[in-house]
């Protein structure tokens, strides 16, 4: 019952992130192939076919795998000079770890940006990352 409380105070905290309305609407969502091992949130996601879409329209997306791991993260709206030749997600690696950091729909200039988790930041104080691009599929 605890858990159902937290999830929910959770999902409302979520949807009132109204600053972060991204590019990824509800109808729409995106594949991809991830060869990797990599972490979104606090989740850690075997290698293996995702899918990326929003939940409503406050910048919340769902990150599927075709087995049990899922999850609902927030994430902010980004913008680019010009249109995304493709959809791809950007990962930020620090050694052998790659977390998820953007996400970005073909022929759009807005895109989705997750927030720098604790993790992130830890790592990010002993050394720089290299950014690694994942293609999509719509």
């Amino acid at each position: 019952m605890k858990s159902l409380q937290i999830f929910a105070l959770f999902a409302l905290l979520l949807l009132g992130v109204g600053s972060s309305v991204g590019q990824l609407s509800s109808n729409e969502c995106i594949k991809a192939n991830v060869p990797f091992a990599f972490s979104a949130g606090n989740e850690t996601f075997p290698a293996g076919e995702y899918t990326v879409s929003a939940v409503g329209q406050m910048g919340v997306l769902a990150i599927r795998d075709t087995g049990k791991h899922s999850m609902l993260i927030a994430s902010q709206a980004t913008v680019s000079s010009g249109a995304s030749e493709k959809s791809k997600l950007i990962f930020h690696r620090y050694g052998d770890r790659y977390l998820l950091s953007e996400i970005w729909v073909q022929g759009e200039s807005r895109g989705n940006r997750l927030p720098r988790t604790k993790l992130e930041k830890e790592l990010a104080a002993s050394a720089s990352y290299q950014s690694s691009e994942v293609l999509a599929r719509k």
